[in-house]
């Protein structure tokens, strides 16, 4: 029996052509032998860090602080770089590009933490757009063939289809086989996503392409857990409002506390105005509490109590041929009374007079001024 012996040059030889074969674009990753001590700075300068680091370990001696300073400080710029230029691959949507960048810097620094977090991401992102394309192309694949049959059928009303038209169509149909099953499964398991959007669309093409209890009964599934969301949607909307109840009816109640305080507290100085002014703005709707009741007869009374007062003042200096001084007191008593038909019938009048006591004195000044003009 022949032995095949392989010598070390043309084991190395046979070694390199297969790399060349397969395709191996990292070659640095072929280990040929062990790494050696004085192969640390060409690790290094190569940047196979995870290398290094396990060459490190099998050789105490040349983990120095001053060694591991070294490495540290390349491999959080090495880090750096790596990470920028993938994420400005990403940012221009080159989600492979940047996965081959982590792929191509993982197998120089296994163990970073930085580059696998990031690349477990871009994954899990890679792969939903991936799931989202196939699932896009499944519904344009669905659309096509039922427009595709609605043609055939309109020819079939207008003309007897030629013999490539009947194979193109038997072979549509034989596809639309898979093609339906792939619809159901898909609907299926957006359903499960709670993607009601759609699940709607794969069932609808997978029931137009061929309607089985299976579709039928996933179509059911879909109204049930419309239904159920539309609830879940309607309790939502109610806790919301019951909320934002809650919320107005929490600001009604403060915003009134505030209110009686600052009427109070100018009751307490006698500053009707200022008090009725304040209490204007009290806010509007709800059941009048006590307090408020209470405020209101208390404001209610020193009004009129004062309105009396200063209408009395009035009446006095009018009587006394002060116009003046009664017109400003019922001044004062109208804009605390606003709406009393005897406080205005008393300006009207005492202004009409003041009015003709102006006139008369206009007139007296008149012919002593002509007078003294005379002499």
């Amino acid at each position: 029996m022949n032995t095949l012996i392989c010598k070390p040059g043309k084991l190395l030889a046979l070694l390199g052509l297969l790399a060349f074969l397969t395709g191996c674009q990292h070659l640095s990753a072929i280990r040929i032998e062990q790494d050696r001590p004085g192969d640390l700075g060409t690790l290094m300068g190569n940047r196979e860090y995870g290398r290094a680091e396990q060459l490190l370990i099998q050789h105490p001696y040349l983990d120095t602080p001053e060694t591991r300073t070294e490495i540290n400080e390349r491999v959080n710029a090495y880090e750096t770089a790596v990470l920028s230029d993938a994420r400005a691959r990403e940012s221009a949507n080159d989600l492979y590009g940047a996965n081959e960048l982590l792929t191509e810097a993982l197998m120089k620094l296994p163990n970073s933490p930085r580059f696998n977090e990031y690349k477990c991401r871009l994954d899990a992102e890679r792969a939903e757009r991936l799931r989202e394309n196939e699932r896009r192309e499944l519904l344009s694949d669905a659309e096509y063939f039922v427009a595709q049959q609605e043609i055939y059928k309109e020819h079939l009303s207008l003309d007897t289809p030629s013999l490539l038209q009947r194979w193109k169509n038997k072979l549509s149909q034989q596809q639309a086989q898979d093609l339906a099953v792939r619809l159901l499964a898909c609907g299926e398991e957006t359903l499960q996503e709670d993607d009601m959007e759609m699940a709607d669309k794969c069932l609808h093409y997978a029931q137009a392409i061929k309607d089985t209890p299976e579709v039928q009964t996933a179509l059911s599934q879909l109204e049930s857990r419309r239904a159920t969301q539309h609830q879940s949607d309607d309790n939502k909307i109610r806790v919301i409002q019951v909320k934002e109840e809650k919320r107005l009816a929490r600001k009604h109640r403060d915003k009134t506390h505030e209110v009686l305080e600052k009427t109070e507290q100018a009751l307490d100085k006698n500053d009707l105005p200022a008090a009725r002014r304040i209490f204007r703005e009290l806010p509007k709707g709800g059941s009048e509490s006590r307090e408020v009741v209470a405020v209101r007869t208390r404001l209610n009374d020193a009004i009129r109590s004062r309105v009396r007062e200063m209408t009395g003042e009035g009446d006095r200096l009018y009587r006394a041929d002060n116009v003046s001084r009664a017109i400003r007191s019922w001044e004062q008593a109208l804009e605390l009374d606003p709406r009393s038909l005897e406080l205005t019938e008393r300006l009207e009048r005492a202004r009409k007079v003041l009015a003709r006591l102006e006139e008369l004195k206009s007139r007296q000044r008149m012919p002593a001024k002509q007078s003294k003009q005379g002499t």
